[in-house]
């Protein structure tokens, strides 16, 4: 077995969940995919079963590792309805009365990694930055 019918199976198996129980929405929270490049019929099978888990509840898929999600490689599903992201975002929904915040932090590159002042000096950030600081906690 490939590693693509497994997550088929396992995507058919989230659906019959779905079918079955309440579930409010699917979260794929980085390395969606195993590699960098993934042939047309793992593909179109993946797709596939994607979209039919897309059609029954709210799907949110955030990138993970650069080596395995290379830029736009989420960007079919997005097309498909899913809430995709490859920056910090918050999604919110309603359930009923209840209000659900999502929020997505895809991981983080090596460039995020910046100094204070690398980061005041930047116009307009598109990325979260991390700033590294010394912390000392009193007892």
């Amino acid at each position: 077995k490939t590693r693509a019918e497994d997550v088929v199976k396992l995507i058919n198996l989230y659906i019959e969940e779905i079918k079955t129980k309440t579930i409010d929405a699917v979260l794929f929270c980085g390395d969606f995919w195993d590699c960098a490049v993934v042939n047309n019929t793992s593909f179109s099978k993946i797709v596939a079963a994607m979209s039919k888990l897309i059609s029954l509840v709210p799907v949110y898929m955030i990138y993970g590792t650069p080596s395995h999600e290379i830029s736009n490689s989420l960007e079919i599903f997005k097309e498909l309805g899913a809430n995709v992201t490859s920056e910090p975002k918050l999604w919110t929904f309603t359930k009923g009365e209840e209000t659900i915040n999502i929020l997505g932090i895809p991981e983080p590159r090596r460039s995020d990694f910046m100094t204070p002042s690398t980061i005041f000096k930047q116009k307009n950030p598109t990325r979260m930055s991390i700033i590294f600081c010394n912390v000392r906690l009193s007892n």
